[in-house]
């Protein structure tokens, strides 16, 4: 993302802000830029207190926390769960956008043409009558080099569902 199309997506997160009713602190601009900056690193709250933290170290992890979830809300951003134990974040895209993740390492990948596998997607959601608004899609599989290191897909433990979803509910949110 060049310097003049980053400045513009950092003023039209605010303006989003701003019109929801929320106040433009320095401290949600910060957040923000970091986001915006990292847009293709997935970062989780973790990896995004880090960096923030070396910018203004007075930023606690309450007020990221905070922030993301209300991003998250108004869709100005997508959490992604790849079964870590913790969400992590992408900011959204104008169309479908893919991930390949290794169920063993952790690996994400982007797919290649995107564009092709996101027609076909909607045409499935066309027949059965709905209409795809832009999102991530993670497809979950074994990455090349833990195949080569012997690792079977029937060979993984099942992981324990960590739903953010339902603790979401619970807390009124959905």
């Amino acid at each position: 993302m060049d310097e003049e199309r980053f400045k513009e997506s950092v003023e039209e997160y605010l303006r989003s802000l701003q019109e929801r009713g929320f106040r433009i602190t320095s401290q949600r601009r910060l957040i923000v830029e970091t986001i915006l900056q990292n847009w293709d690193k997935h970062p989780n709250i973790r990896e995004l207190l880090d960096l923030i933290q070396k910018k203004d170290p007075s930023i606690g992890l309450a007020t990221i926390y905070r922030t993301v979830e209300l991003l998250v809300e108004m869709g100005l951003l997508h959490e992604v769960n790849l079964d870590e134990g913790f969400s992590r974040f992408e900011v959204p895209r104008e169309e479908i956008h893919f991930h390949t993740v290794c169920r063993s390492c952790g690996k994400m990948v982007h797919l290649k043409d995107e564009a092709k596998k996101g027609e076909v997607v909607e045409r499935w959601a066309e027949e059965m009558g709905f209409a795809i608004i832009p999102q991530s899609i993670e497809i979950f599989g074994i990455c090349p080099d833990c195949l080569e290191r012997g690792l079977s897909p029937t060979e993984l433990p099942q992981k324990e569902c960590r739903c953010r979803r339902r603790r979401r509910m619970r807390r009124g949110f959905m």
